[in-house]
């Protein structure tokens, strides 16, 4: 049977400080009341729901991310996304959804994209498949 987000839904999703993960979280706020992970890499000493909520604001948003989505810190380059154990564990538990949109779009020659683009997605398969609710 297929499944379709609904009000309920638990979802995780990477990438929402960029610019298309940014507006995904947003609607996806207006369609679920479930728990909304987004996963953000710690970066220059920042906490992680620091960034989120500046992202927020570059969209011209004058509020916070909702009570619902929790910021959640981690690397799509390490395995498990280099989530803490609390973390880890609910999601994998509880997630219906998993929504990734983290990539490296750098076109500098000197520049790796492998680790985002290619060993986050493998790490997202090991994660999916641990994830109990995730088909």
């Amino acid at each position: 049977m297929d499944r379709v987000l609904n009000p309920t839904s638990n979802v995780l999703i990477t990438g929402a400080t960029g610019f298309i993960g940014g507006e995904i979280l947003q609607r996806l706020e207006e369609h679920t009341q479930g728990t909304i992970w987004s996963l953000v890499r710690p970066r220059n000493n920042r906490d992680v729901a620091s960034r989120l909520a500046e992202r927020y604001q570059r969209s011209g948003l004058s509020r916070l991310p909702a009570s619902h989505v929790q910021a959640v810190a981690g690397d799509v380059t390490q395995p498990d996304w280099n989530l803490a154990a609390d973390d880890l564990e609910a999601i994998t538990r509880d997630v219906d959804f998993i929504i990734h949109c983290a990539a490296d779009t750098s076109f500098a020659p000197n520049h790796d994209t492998r680790e985002t683009n290619v060993a986050g997605v493998q790490h997202l398969i090991g994660l999916a498949s641990s994830a109990a609710g995730v088909r």
